[in-house]
């Protein structure tokens, strides 16, 4: 048997030194984990942000005074012409028609005069705040669009 006592295995040789070991030391220390973190990040963008709700709102609108008078007058008329019979039931339709017309030409008048907005909830990627913004049109946003405000204005990224 070749492998006889007291007879030790062959040992390999030591690894040849690699070219990076045998340079000197630099003279800069080594980064940190922080500063490689820190160097390796964008600057914040503090205007940024995903848009997380659009809410439909209706703005009523206010009456000139117009509508009523309109109104009041239309009313007033149809009320003595609807009523056949004396003077006196004329006369008290038309008061009625009036009031009621009146009262409809000034809703008439407030709901053309309303208008309809949208306030766009946008959480900002620098601190996650929420910033609203108003709208006359959501057209074109949804909920997880990336944009950006400028000016008070949505802008898509």
């Amino acid at each position: 048997d070749s492998t006889a006592a007291g007879v030790a295995p062959a040992q390999a040789p030591a690894p040849a030194p690699t070219p990076s070991a045998s340079k000197p030391a630099s003279s800069k220390p080594a980064r940190s984990e922080t500063q490689l973190a820190a160097a390796n990040t964008q600057p914040v963008c503090t205007d940024c942000g995903t848009i997380t709700g659009i809410e439909k709102k209706t703005q009523e609108g206010e009456g000139t005074g117009v509508g009523a008078v309109t109104g009041a007058v239309i009313g007033g008329v149809a009320g003595r012409e609807i009523v056949k019979g004396d003077r006196d039931k004329r006369n008290i339709a038309g008061l009625v028609g009036a009031v009621a017309g009146g009262y409809a030409g000034h809703k008439i008048e407030e709901k053309a005069r309303s208008s309809t907005y949208y306030l766009v909830s946008v959480r900002m990627e620098a601190d996650e705040r929420i910033e609203t913004v108003k709208l006359e049109s959501a057209e074109g946003w949804a909920v997880g669009d990336k944009v950006r405000i400028q000016d008070g204005k949505l802008v898509r990224r």
